[in-house]
């Protein structure tokens, strides 16, 4: 059956002509967001697309960049710039990334959330931009979910545009993927489908907190939009509207980590896509394990953002990894801490998925980055959680509650006795391994990998120009009293009522003749 549907997929792709297609990631700073939107874009070059992308001309300068592309980025795409200034809220200012460790999605969400805008309107008043852009005749549009420039885009130039959700099926902009009942669906919250009343009721708070946050980012944006006379009226409402006119949605979900939720048609799970088999590891590396022997190694990592932390919470994870038997593999670039221990080696920048491939891994410290995540269950490795920001608890919620196969602990006011005593514990219990093994088993079963889904699914919108047949065209017609069915609900209440109503006086206008009748034949008795 695989190799069936495989020749299906094979067979789509290669009656495909290559075609003209623009990335458009969130430029917010090199991070692994930008990261996975060049993985499609190179699974896509794979099959004969030609590939541009569209970022600032800060972006593509940025140290981070340069030490995870080198210079691939230029060499492989056609990159397309606009100017901007300095940006001081960016990936690449560590304290400004620092302050937001230990909030919550919606507060670190409200406190962004004026920054996609403002990113949008560079691209709109760079008039060089512009003119390339008229003049390139792109096909299709694949954007990150959050990159507002490409809804005005799709619609300005009538292309087809594919929206990219890098967390998964939780996204503040959750109108693209209706529908989310947060009666069962965790919105934000690091809850599991099973919630209790208390629970229920602050998925609502976080999930409509949410929504207000992103009508209000989307609202701005629409009125910036409209300023610049050369982009149409219509094109800045499909910001707001762009669940109406997407073509597909690609969904960074997978089946074992995720909880189930209803979706559209036209969202499609890829999930997998920016995963690969580990490579052989070099002679440093190898060296590293033999030393270790029986006892084995941990690696930590908390990823592409947090390789330099404060000297204080850099202290506290030198001392715990020392005190440990294993050999330990740090990613970190910055000071080393006083207490670093011998067994710890610190590299700037480590081969993760080689690492965590290997046999000999004991236990993974990590941030719950999405990619991180689907590494650890991939590769059946053992887990201590640390979310620092954003959906990194909502990923640690997955792993600990539902696959069962770590322990999360708070970054805030964590100390090295306790994250000792954690590690002790994960690798002790067997029945994390176990629990790790069956949930590497499930999570590695697919019928289609994840870059034949990518491509398949890319060419049909491709071939159709769109798919709007894919979209739910009634959905968008509903206002919300329809929508959550409170007016057949008032309906047939008042119908009800009526209906209580008519026959309470049909009784009383039964008994009332009766009681009339009675005392009619009464008083004829009587007189």
């Amino acid at each position: 059956m695989k190799v069936f549907l495989m020749f299906l997929l094979m067979l789509s792709i290669s009656c495909s002509d290559g075609a003209r297609i623009l990335l458009t990631p969130l430029d917010a700073g090199y991070n692994s967001r930008v990261t996975n939107l060049l993985t499609l874009g190179r699974i896509l070059q794979g099959v004969g697309h030609n590939i541009s992308v569209l970022c600032s001309d800060q972006m593509q300068h940025q140290p981070l960049l340069k030490t995870v592309e080198g210079d691939r980025f230029t060499e492989e795409f056609n990159v397309i710039t606009y100017q901007t200034k300095p940006e001081t809220r960016s990936t690449a200012n560590k304290e400004w990334l620092l302050s937001y460790i230990g909030l919550t999605m919606t507060e670190c969400m409200a406190t962004f959330s004026p920054l996609f805008p403002e990113i949008m309107e560079l691209a709109l008043q760079d008039e060089e931009l512009w003119s390339i852009l008229e003049t390139s005749d792109f096909e299709l549009i694949v954007t990150d979910d959050h990159t507002l420039i490409a809804r005005i885009l799709g619609d300005h130039f009538n292309i087809p545009v594919i929206s990219y959700i890098n967390w998964g099926p939780m996204t503040p902009l959750s109108n693209n993927i209706f529908p989310l009942n947060p009666a069962y669906v965790p919105a934000s919250t690091y809850y599991s489908d099973t919630m209790t009343f208390a629970q229920r009721l602050m998925n609502v708070k976080e999930y409509l907190h949410l929504r207000w946050v992103a009508y209000n980012m989307m609202s701005i944006g629409k009125n910036i939009c409209l300023k610049y006379k050369h982009v149409n009226s219509k094109s800045c409402e499909n910001i707001e509207n762009f669940s109406e006119t997407v073509s597909l949605v690609f969904v960074n979900r997978n089946n074992m980590l995720h909880y189930p939720q209803p979706f559209m048609p036209h969202v499609v799970s890829i999930d997998g896509f920016t995963l690969k088999q580990p490579s052989k590891l070099d002679t440093f590396y190898n060296d590293i394990f033999k030393k270790a022997g029986h006892n084995g190694v941990i690696i930590a990592s908390f990823g592409s953002l947090f390789r330099n932390l404060p000297m204080q919470m850099a202290e506290m994870f030198a001392e715990a990894f020392s005190a440990m038997p294993q050999q330990v593999i740090w990613s970190y670039e910055g000071l080393a801490p006083k207490s670093l221990g011998v067994n710890t080696i610190v590299r700037p920048w480590i081969p993760q998925n080689d690492l965590l491939g290997h046999p000999d891994v004991k236990l993974f410290i990590h941030h719950c980055g999405l990619l991180s995540t689907y590494q650890a269950v991939q590769h059946a490795v053992l887990t201590i959680n640390i979310p620092f920001f954003l959906d990194q608890g909502y990923n640690s919620e997955k792993i600990t509650n539902r696959i069962q196969s770590g322990r999360s602990v708070d970054i805030l006011g964590l100390t090295s006795e306790t994250l000792i005593q954690e590690m002790q514990e994960v690798i002790r219990n067997s029945t994390y391994k176990e629990k790790a093994k069956a949930a590497a088993e499930i999570f590695n079963d697919r019928p289609i990998e994840a870059e034949a889904t990518v491509k398949y699914w890319v060419n049909y919108i491709l071939r159709h120009k769109g798919a709007p047949h894919l979209r739910s065209q009634g959905l968008h017609q509903l206002n919300w009293f329809q929508y959550l069915l409170l007016d057949i609900i008032g309906f047939i209440v008042l119908m009800v009522v009526l209906g209580v109503l008519g026959v309470a006086l049909m009784i009383k206008c039964i008994h009332r003749t009766l009681f009339i009748n009675n005392i009619f034949h009464v008083k004829q008795k009587q007189s």
